[in-house]
């Protein structure tokens, strides 16, 4: 709209929050106890048996029962607080335009500490609203949306340069790619190109 052309209303900017352990966080239900037993040798080799009290990570019904409360989350934020967020897992990416930034980095961080939710708050994790930023593994750039009116997506710092160095290193002399060395850059290079343009790549991928 023409009255968003200053002030700060056409700058776009993003961030993700990542709720700490976030499996953790949700209880079994007492019902389903008797599901949640884990079995482990104990140095003596003599096994020992455990009972989880929380959600196991990489369970399915685990997995379905956390994406009810992140999707619960994303969209008390949309409804309530105007957010524009998408949720993946336990990771939210909400976009903003440049002068609300600060405004939605608190009302997101105070429904979270409302409902509970303990969020990540490392370094490496917490990190402020910003034009470019990393999520789920892609480099998202805003920079040019007001000039150009462009969002550029690319593979996040190190990611290309890691997957050049394996393949330059089997490409040497002596070099070799066995079966697990040709599964580890499929996957890498997959994943990669996915980030960014979908499943472009999957005929070549079946050749590795």
């Amino acid at each position: 709209h023409n009255e968003w052309g200053e002030d700060g209303w056409t700058g776009v900017l993003g961030r993700v929050a990542d709720l700490k352990k976030a499996y953790k966080q949700l209880p079994s239900s007492p019902a389903h106890s008797c599901f949640g037993i884990i079995s482990a040798k104990n140095p003596s080799g003599q096994p020992r048996f455990f009972r989880a009290l929380s959600l196991m990570f990489g369970t399915t019904a685990a997995v379905f029962a956390f994406l009810r409360f992140s999707r619960a989350i994303s969209a008390l934020a949309t409804y309530y607080l105007k957010l524009v967020v998408v949720e993946f897992f336990d990771d939210f990416t909400p976009i903003e335009a440049e002068c609300l930034g600060d405004s939605a980095e608190n009302a997101l961080d105070v429904l979270l500490g409302l409902l509970g939710w303990k969020v990540a708050t490392s370094e490496a994790t917490e990190k402020p609203f910003a034009r470019s930023f990393v999520s789920l593994g892609f480099q998202l750039d805003f920079s040019a949306t007001e000039s150009e009116m462009k969002v550029r997506v690319a593979n996040k710092a190190g990611r290309v340069e890691a997957i050049k160095k394996q393949v330059g290193e089997m490409l040497q002399p002596g070099g070799l790619m066995g079966f697990k060395e040709a599964l580890s850059i499929r996957g890498k290079l997959c994943y990669a190109e996915g980030q960014t343009h979908a499943r472009f790549s999957a005929p070549a991928m079946r050749l590795l």
